[in-house]
């Protein structure tokens, strides 16, 4: 790990860097610490932010650069305790905090705090650096002044002007023509109907325009990555029927298609996702499409809708009868190794009831398809999947249901509230009483320290539980360390195997349990990899899946653990 003195030197030396590497370091730490002195962590959050810009603006007066930790918990306890003193100044607002708010006021407190933060970031760089070291440092005007190299005349016009800015109507600001693009499809994930109708006002073009822009500008907003789905397309993956009708009103065709190779329609995508009501719309629309070929596969609205085996969609199709339900293996046991039938993992990464999965990669590389299928297989051997989400920002909500629905596991797969760790445990412990249950917690910035003081309660009240890293960290491909503390699997996914094409696309170096043991067939297959066996082993482990059928055309496989051993042992003589 990187020692911290040499951030702190560079850091005081100017390089911006270095103290992100700083705040990167130390933020958890001190969030803990806000937390326990207010009890309440949305407090905390603020104060940590309010703590670390103060840190930035001060970090000259630190004479002892190796007293940085020291020194920032005194910053901290300083912002905290001033949070502490308001409170006893205003018993309204202690009542207010020590009552337990609901989820839709949890919902109200993150948007406003997401649109402070946006408003503040639209502000110009003068104005904006009034606003943080005023009113979130709560510098007084005189420093703010000194700090600027300003007068304090001219801090107060900047303070003014930024008011004035931040009252105007979202609406009247100007926004660049790739802004405007990325705020309509975030404004469609986020179900929010009058944004969407103001944005198609300002740009109606972008009423067929696909999602398209750079991976970087993803990152550096924050945002989802772009796959080429039109507005239309977009609202019916996502089952909202008001956003299909507000998109339709405005004169989307239901006959357009995505801008990515598959050429999907809104009708195939709410096929896909077992949309009833909004692929019945559709149909009324487009009638014509329900046997049109799409997807990478060919498949029909008739395909999807008895690969889900769905009788409702059938039904919008003219056909009757329930369909034959889905074979699943044998159910899985309380102790010992449990059989995925999943050959890369069960090789590489055999997990075992009891378990924690830690599982990481990046982007383009089947990440989420290995989890829904992971999860699928659960189910399918009598289990209950929960998978916990974790949003901060409106167009993040709901991202894990249209992934169940995408992959056929919207019955299947039960969702936790947005980042309620206690209630998954509820619904983990619920559930074990009669069957195997297994969590998949899926992380965001911000919340490793939350995660983290969950884990042994998780850990207690489920059989298998799979962490998964934040959304920033898979994306931008950053390479987490080979072992975590505290985890017995590793589970990573390779981005050299996916641009091969070799699905799954596990990594078998990085892919393991903490101890495989001498004998374990395992190490002698990775050591095959670097001879000639190589090129027949991936071979073999190549395996479709049934959740991405309507992607590859090919029903799922599951492989027995003793056809496995057995193949792989023939491979390796």
């Amino acid at each position: 790990m990187e020692p911290l003195t040499p951030l702190v030197v560079a850091a005081q030396a100017g390089d911006r860097d270095a103290f992100t590497r700083l705040v990167a370091r130390t933020s958890d730490a001190a969030l803990a610490q806000a937390r326990r002195t207010l009890g309440d962590a949305a407090l905390a959050e603020d104060v940590v932010q309010d703590a670390m810009l103060d840190a930035y603006l001060r970090l000259g007066q630190l004479e002892e650069p190796a007293a940085f930790v020291g020194w920032l918990r005194r910053v901290v306890h300083k912002h905290a305790d001033r949070r502490l003193r308001k409170r006893r100044e205003r018993p309204a607002e202690v009542e207010a905090a020590t009552r337990a708010p609901s989820a839709e006021e949890l919902a109200a407190q993150a948007e406003r705090q997401a649109s402070v933060h946006a408003a503040l970031d639209g502000l110009p760089e003068h104005e904006r650096e009034a606003v943080a070291l005023h009113y979130l440092a709560e510098l007084p005007v005189r420093e703010v002044a000194g700090a600027l190299d300003a007068s304090e005349s001219a801090v107060k016009k900047r303070l003014w002007s930024a008011r004035r800015r931040l009252r105007e109507p979202a609406e009247r600001m100007p926004r660049p023509a790739v802004a405007t693009r990325v705020a309509l499809f975030l404004a469609i994930r986020a179900g929010d109907v009058a944004a969407t109708k103001g944005l198609l006002a300002e740009a109606p073009g972008l009423l067929a325009a696909p999602e398209r822009w750079s991976d970087d500008e993803a990152f550096a907003a924050g945002t989802t990555l772009a796959h080429g789905l039109t507005p239309l397309v977009l609202a019916a993956r996502r089952g909202d029927l008001a956003m299909v009708d507000t998109l339709l009103a405005a004169g989307a065709s239901p006959a357009g298609m995505c801008a990515c190779d598959a050429g999907e329609t809104a009708v195939w995508a709410a096929f896909r996702g077992g949309h009833h009501a909004v692929a019945a719309r559709l149909l009324e629309r487009a009638p014509e499409l329900a046997d049109r070929p799409a997807g990478p596969a060919g498949w029909t609205c008739r395909d999807l809708a008895r690969w889900r085996r769905d009788p409702a969609l059938l039904a919008l199709l003219g056909e009757t009868g329930e369909p034959a339900p889905a074979p699943g293996p044998s159910p899985w046991p309380r102790a010992g190794r449990l059989e995925t039938g999943l050959k890369a993992v069960d090789l590489w990464a055999p997990l075992h009831a009891g378990d924690l999965v830690r599982v990481h990669g990046a982007a383009e590389t089947g990440l989420m398809v290995l989890l829904a299928e992971l999860s699928r297989v659960v189910a399918a051997a009598g289990g209950v999947p929960v998978w916990v989400p974790f949003a901060t920002h409106a167009w993040q909500r709901g991202e894990l249901a249209e992934v169940a629905a995408t992959y056929g596991l919207d019955g299947t797969v039960r969702i936790a509230p947005e980042g309620q760790l206690d209630a998954a445990r509820s619904m983990a412990r619920a559930a074990r009483e009669t069957a195997f249950t297994a969590v998949f917690v899926f992380e965001r910035e911000g919340h490793r320290a939350q995660v983290d003081a969950s884990l042994p309660g998780l850990r207690e009240d489920a059989d298998l539980v799979v962490r998964v890293r934040p959304w920033a960290a898979v994306t931008k491909g950053e390479l987490a360390p080979p072992a975590h503390a505290g985890a017995d699997v590793d589970l990573v996914t390779s981005p050299e195997l996916a641009a091969a094409g070799v699905w799954p696309a596990i990594d078998p170096e990085r892919s393991r349990r903490r101890s495989e043991g001498e004998g374990a067939l395992a190490p002698r297959a990775r050591a095959a990899l670097a001879g000639p066996a190589r090129e027949g082993l991936l071979a073999y482990l190549r395996q479709p899946f049934e959740v991405c059928a309507p992607d590859t055309g090919r029903p799922g496989e599951h492989v027995p653990r003793a056809t496995l051993e057995a193949d792989v042992a023939r491979l390796l003589a």
